[in-house]
């Protein structure tokens, strides 16, 4: 795990230019899983996924004999990277879906070909992502025909010497021609996800931008203080605009009602919106309210960490420190390094009255907070963090 782009870069093939471009910030060579610590990032990212990514690359590359092409690497990478935590094919998120679709309607995919010698060459992070998604679909559609055997057939295949072509062929049963036309053919329809999900089984909304610290300049911690996506309805963006007026001004109760008008007009959750609408209920005391809101926006994008930790806080202070367990986990499984969700963890863990969670917990956000940790006693290992105040609230400004 290496601290900055340029720590990743002295020990890989890739250009810091490159690593920031195409958001590349792991990769698995020379035997090695190596990635970058979200702790250079201004957001943080899924970097658990991303292990789970680059150890895909490591066991194809080991089982395919190095043949398998960056086409077909990327494709099962990304396919099979949230397996570990669930089904796999759910690493592509929404607006990816939308940008393949589009490119698919207007001829405008990335040949396979382009790809080599790898999607980090490749010129925008945008540019990165409808490749991922290109080939993810490819390999969800020989999963889709034959199952976790058809991809392990096409590993095989290769290995003994087949071209990717042939493997593929005969992975899918038909010719690579066919094949080819039939995921051509099934880009043109937006894929649908079943509206029923696990818990941190959902599809993330967005792409999230790779900004690193170092080029923030001064950035919030969101890039801003609105949010990003917009209602389309008329009524609705004028609520939401009100609603920023007063929450700005502290006025929680007009913020609130203001916020609360526009997601009843909504087809969809707004993470961000739903998470300033339950913010403000917070503040107002009304912590049942804002629990339906969180627990709506956490589903719709789970790696929406600002919407998990203030989901946590929330469910921490209404006596359900399990359910808080499983937000805060889904929140460090983006940035472990915000000590918001390691302070509220810390309460939790006493909750629980589970002490080794407890001093897990205290070392985490000493580390959080840049205080250094004081060495292991016997029975000890707590943080050289001093003693904690009131439980304060979710620091909303910095979210």
């Amino acid at each position: 795990m290496y601290e900055t782009a340029q720590a990743l870069s002295r020990v890989s093939p890739l250009t810091v230019a490159e690593i920031k471009a195409s958001g590349t910030i792991a990769l698995c060579k020379y035997n090695r899983l190596m990635i970058t610590s979200p702790r250079a990032l201004l957001r943080g990212y899924a970097w658990l996924d991303t292990l789970s990514h680059e150890f895909t690359h490591y066991l194809v590359t080991q089982k395919g004999r190095n043949s398998v092409p960056i086409w077909l690497q990327e494709g099962l990478a990304k396919f099979l990277e949230t397996r570990w935590r669930g089904a796999p094919g759910l690493a592509v998120d929404e607006m990816s879906l939308v940008l393949l679709h589009k490119a698919a309607k207007d001829n405008k995919l990335i040949p396979f070909a382009a790809m080599h010698p790898s999607i980090a060459k490749l010129p925008t992070q945008e540019a990165a992502a409808l490749a991922f998604a290109e080939v993810e679909a490819a390999i969800r559609m020989l999963y889709l025909h034959g199952g976790q055997q058809a991809l392990t057939d096409l590993v095989a295949a290769m290995a003994a010497g087949a071209r990717d072509e042939k493997a593929v062929s005969l992975a899918y049963g038909k010719t690579f021609a066919q094949f080819e036309k039939d995921w051509r053919d099934s880009l043109k329809e937006l894929r649908k996800d079943p509206p029923a999900q696990a818990p941190g089984a959902a599809r993330p909304l967005e792409r999230k931008a790779l900004i690193f610290k170092e080029d923030a300049k001064g950035a919030a911690k969101e890039g801003g203080d609105t949010p990003g996506e917009r209602p389309v309805d008329p009524e609705a963006k004028r609520s939401v605009r009100l609603g920023e007026i007063f929450y700005a001004r502290r006025r929680w109760a007009a913020a609130a009602q203001e916020y609360g008008k526009a997601r009843s007009r909504m087809s969809r959750e707004i993470p961000q919106i739903a998470r300033r609408y339950a913010f403000a209920q917070v503040q107002l005391g009304k912590l049942g309210e804002a629990e339906a809101a969180l627990a709506s926006a956490a589903q719709r994008d789970p790696q929406d960490e600002a919407v998990q930790a203030l989901y946590a806080h929330v469910l921490q202070k209404r006596g359900q420190p399990q359910k808080a367990k499983a937000a805060l986990d889904a929140g460090i499984a983006v940035d472990p390094f915000d000590p918001e969700l390691h302070d509220v963890y810390l309460r939790v863990a006493k909750d629980l009255k589970d002490q080794a969670l407890e001093k897990r917990e205290e070392n985490a956000l000493a580390v959080a907070l840049g205080r250094k940790v004081k060495p292991a006693a016997p029975g000890y290992e707590g943080a050289e963090s001093g003693t904690q105040g009131p439980d304060p609230a979710p620091k909303e400004g910095q979210q």
